[in-house]
């Protein structure tokens, strides 16, 4: 299953190295959930899982979401970059997302 990303972030800048652009149509597509919410999306080469090309973590206060965190690998499945936004709330309202890439 394909699965599009962007690697645009909340301001129209490139975020992350992308390699996004090379998951091919046989690439396997997975969303975990913690209840029913989605706690992570991965993006595999294959569906045996074995080597990973991207993930995305969702950290959550209740039902909202505090944390991003996506982690891209290379083509041997190594992590190359990471960049994690924290999401700060005034009430249910999104009021700041600061980004960090390591």
């Amino acid at each position: 299953m394909r699965k599009t990303y962007c690697d645009i972030g909340f301001h129209g800048n490139n975020v992350m190295e992308s390699l996004s652009a090379n998951i091919a149509e046989d690439s396997y597509y997975e969303i975990t959930r913690s209840g029913n919410l989605v706690s992570n999306e991965t993006w595999w080469t294959t569906p045996a899982k074995t080597q990973k090309i991207r993930e995305i973590i969702y950290t959550r206060s209740g039902s909202l979401v505090t944390q991003i965190e996506s982690r891209q690998y290379d083509a041997n499945g190594v992590l190359v970059s990471t960049f994690t936004q924290n999401l700060t709330r005034a009430g249910n309202l999104l009021s700041s997302a600061i980004g960090v890439r390591s």
